[in-house]
């Protein structure tokens, strides 16, 4: 039996990769220094809640109802880009 390679996950890869694809090329300093902020700002309120799921004492079924909603709360935000703030 071959053991699976385990994949390593950061916060910074995740960040370079959207980096790459969404500033455009030449954006200012500051521009980058904001948007890079609020990339690790989203990340660190995520593992946030990651954390109180796993403290609280819900049931799994509970726990799956709230990624659910987190879910469909990313889902409506992702639908709603270009029509609002």
């Amino acid at each position: 039996m071959s053991k699976r390679k385990r994949i390593k996950l950061t916060i910074s890869s995740h960040w370079q990769s959207y980096e790459a694809q969404v500033l455009p090329k030449g954006c200012s300093p500051v521009q980058l220094q904001e948007t890079r902020r609020a990339f690790y700002a989203g990340a660190v309120s995520v593992l946030a809640l990651m954390a109180k799921l796993s403290e609280e004492e819900i049931t799994e079924e509970e726990g799956s109802d709230i990624i659910e909603e987190l879910m469909q709360e990313s889902r409506d935000f992702t639908a709603r880009i270009g029509r609002d703030r």
